[in-house]
């Protein structure tokens, strides 16, 4: 329960290692911040921040996703950085791997979904986003 917040609008605010998250993770900051610990449990991420988070662990929490601003990115050009689950996607959601990757998750919000790595990203849901 309760909230675990990195950052507070600014460049700083950070950890290292894994994350058993069992209530909310909120990424909360401006610039491009890379995580790659992983997160587990039954908790929700949160991207708050203006900037970019960058996801290069493969998830296992089952909690939903939500991004409010900014760009949540999973991988950073390799063959990790995924998410199961679904997406409230206001900013946006970026795939940066270089295999074939499938998601899942239903994607949903006004934010758009970016493909920006050399793989292939395969969604399999009905999503409903706009952006």
């Amino acid at each position: 329960a309760g909230t675990l917040q990195l950052g507070n609008r600014g460049t700083s605010g950070s950890i290292t290692g894994d994350v058993t998250n069992n209530g909310t993770l909120a990424f909360y900051r401006t610039d491009s911040y890379t995580f790659a610990g992983t997160i587990s449990g039954s908790g929700a991420v949160n991207q708050l921040g203006s900037g970019t988070t960058i996801l290069t662990a493969d998830n296992t929490y089952a909690g939903v996703t939500t991004i409010s601003a900014g760009t949540l990115q999973l991988g950073n050009g390799g063959t990790s950085g995924s998410i199961a689950g679904n997406v409230i996607d206001n900013g946006t959601l970026a795939f940066d791997r270089s295999d074939a990757v499938t998601f899942a998750g239903v994607i949903s919000g006004s934010g758009a979904v970016s493909q920006i790595g050399t793989g292939t990203t395969i969604l399999t849901a009905d999503n409903t986003y706009a952006g």
